[in-house]
């Protein structure tokens, strides 16, 4: 009778240990691996699910975790935070000026007629900041100004 009962006592413990891995934080390896699925245009939870589930298989071999361990397997509500927050950062970044600046000298190439003046947003930290701006006029603008 006293082994029955350490047995469950037993399993109550491993119970408690399992649960207390669903809401542990996500292993970064995981999150690297959807921020990376985001910056390869991959966004929809079910597919990130499908990957990550492949990548847990390639870290671990034939002793996976248990499908509840969120540390492992996110669920799609935690994938679509990550995609969210990743893709906020990607519309924010540099990237943007950086191919907004490949734009600008494509516009005022030879032959175009296009007057652009374009300013970055910079940080410096505790130096001088300035903000964006984008000033484009085409030749049939200034031609409509003129008259």
């Amino acid at each position: 009778m006293r082994m029955h009962k350490d047995a469950q006592k037993l399993r109550f413990i491993v119970f408690i240990f399992q649960a207390s891995n669903l809401k542990g934080p996500i292993d970064d390896r995981i999150i690297n691996h959807i921020k990376h699925l985001v910056n390869e245009n991959i966004t929809h939870p079910r597919e990130n699910q499908r990957n990550v589930k492949m990548l847990v298989k390639s870290i671990f071999g034939s002793r996976l975790p248990s499908d509840l361990n969120r540390r492992f397997y996110p669920s799609r509500e935690d994938i679509r935070k990550i995609v969210y927050r990743k893709r906020k950062r990607l519309m924010d970044g540099k990237l943007d000026q950086q191919l907004l600046a490949e734009k600008v000298e494509e516009w005022t190439g030879e032959d175009t007629g296009n007057l652009v003046f374009f300013r970055p947003r910079t940080e410096d930290g505790d130096k001088e900041s300035s903000s964006f701006l984008l000033i484009f006029q085409s030749e049939w603008q200034r031609r409509l100004l003129a008259k």
